[in-house]
């Protein structure tokens, strides 16, 4: 009788496989914005806090005192946004500190060039933890701006949340 109820159910078995890669395939969403998680933004005022968990009754774990960081939204719950920073660091932000306004951050020194291949002039050579406002992607080079300071290409593997060309519509 097992035997019978394991060979009857393998086509379930199956089905509901590929219903699980089907779904693995499918952006989740957050529950607040309806956009997809994880998804990157970046922090939008002078100073923001980092919570333990989302709420201001949450302790303060971290000041961010960086605008325009990169931040990985990895959870929502309500206006809360549990972010992971460039360090690697993850706590709970209120929404209001976030803009989608794409940015990387510099994790390894890094080339800027006038064009997006290795063979192009240097524009300037960038340190790590400079952030810069990402417009645009070519394979693997990302289109960068520095303030109103530089401009240009950068190899994406140098860059943290430079890995997905996401942007904002």
């Amino acid at each position: 009788m097992p035997r019978a109820f394991l060979l009857a159910s393998a086509p379930l078995l199956c089905i509901g496989a590929l219903a699980a890669t089907t779904a693995a395939a499918a952006p989740r969403l957050g529950s607040d914005t309806r956009l997809p998680v994880p998804r990157y933004e970046s922090i939008s005022t002078p100073e923001a806090y980092g919570r333990r968990g989302p709420g201001k009754d949450h302790r303060i774990d971290w000041v961010y005192r960086a605008r325009g960081l990169p931040v990985r939204i990895v959870e929502e719950s309500g206006p809360w946004r549990r972010v992971k920073d460039p360090a690697g660091g993850e706590v709970w932000m209120h929404a209001s500190r976030l803009s989608p306004t794409r940015t990387v951050y510099v994790a390894d020194a890094a080339i800027l060039r006038g064009a997006p291949r290795p063979q192009a002039d240097v524009v300037a050579h960038l340190t790590q933890g400079v952030v810069a406002t990402l417009s645009e992607c070519v394979g693997g080079w990302r289109r960068v701006a520095i303030d109103d300071r530089a401009s240009g290409w950068v190899a994406a593997e140098g860059l943290w949340a430079g890995d997905d060309c996401t942007l904002p519509r």
